[in-house]
């Protein structure tokens, strides 16, 4: 499989959002990702709906199709989320800071609000509480939290038995092996860290992040490289739940990218929208 390059001359502008009411609403830049129909997400500046699967959103409405342009979205029964982060470093106009929410799972960056959430909360997905998600304030409160920090993540998860082992147990060896081989194939860097995987009892789950653009750069290049050098090696089913475990290594990958680059991290909760919830 041949996939696309990086993308690093394209630099985004400063990443200091200023006090123009413009600038504010391009800093971070929410690609809200649409796989079939769904209450959709306000239409906000700092929020643009990434459909993929063939996906359409409502009329009158600017979205990203991102089955055009340099795309890989034939793939997205296996690698998931992954095809849109794809199509964002490939084709989207670099912004600041990126983020990756799905149709059902946003942060909730107003961490002093009146609902208090430790790490994941239902809610049904009601105007209201949308209109909370796609809000200034909780837009600002995510760019407050970016001022001393370099990503923002969901809570961990625990994996008692550690990330390494739950990984096998529910999805089998092989494609473990496969990943930790051509993880190692990346260089020396990244040989000496695999290791984490056998202690880590812990991981951000979701693919889901907001992160500088040029971060976002480096972390797509290289996931792209792992994900072009191991593809035809991985035993992917043609459908079902193991499906979908190539995308479950990525969001591994990305956890373990965290841990080498060293960024600061801000966890926060996330909320899941569910039809019949409160």
């Amino acid at each position: 499989m041949e996939v696309g390059e990086g993308v690093a001359e394209r630099e985004p502008a400063t990443e200091q959002a200023g006090t123009g009411a413009g600038r504010i609403d391009t800093a971070i830049r929410s690609w809200v990702i649409y796989h079939k129909p769904f209450p959709e997400i306000p239409d906000v500046p700092w929020m643009r709906i990434a459909a993929k699967n063939g996906f359409r959103p409502s009329d009158g409405r600017e979205y990203a199709a991102v089955d055009t342009g340099d795309h890989i979205d034939a793939l997205s029964p296996s690698w998931a989320e992954f095809t849109v982060l794809y199509w964002v470093w490939r084709n989207a106009e670099p912004t600041p800071w990126v983020s990756f929410p799905h149709y059902r799972r946003h942060f909730f960056h107003l961490l002093d609000h009146e609902v208090t959430i430790e790490r994941v909360a239902h809610f049904a997905p009601a105007p209201a509480t949308l209109g909370v998600i796609a809000s200034r304030e909780n837009h600002l409160a995510a760019l407050a939290r970016l001022e001393h920090n370099d990503c923002i993540v969901p809570v961990r998860i625990a994996f008692p038995m550690g990330v390494a082992r739950q990984f096998q147990k529910v999805h089998g060896e092989h494609n473990w092996k496969v990943f930790l081989d051509h993880v190692g194939r990346l260089g020396e860097e990244w040989r000496r860290h695999r290791g984490w995987f056998d202690t880590a009892t812990r991981i951000h789950p979701y693919q889901m992040f907001v992160m500088r653009w040029r971060d976002f750069d480096e972390y797509m290049a290289t996931a792209v490289a792992l994900m072009s050098s191991m593809h035809e090696e991985l035993e992917i089913p043609a459908e079902g739940y193991q499906q979908r475990a190539p995308a479950y290594l990525m969001e591994r990958f990305l956890n373990l990218y965290l841990h080498v680059k060293r960024l600061r991290l801000a966890e926060t909760p996330v909320l899941l929208l569910e039809p019949g919830c409160k």
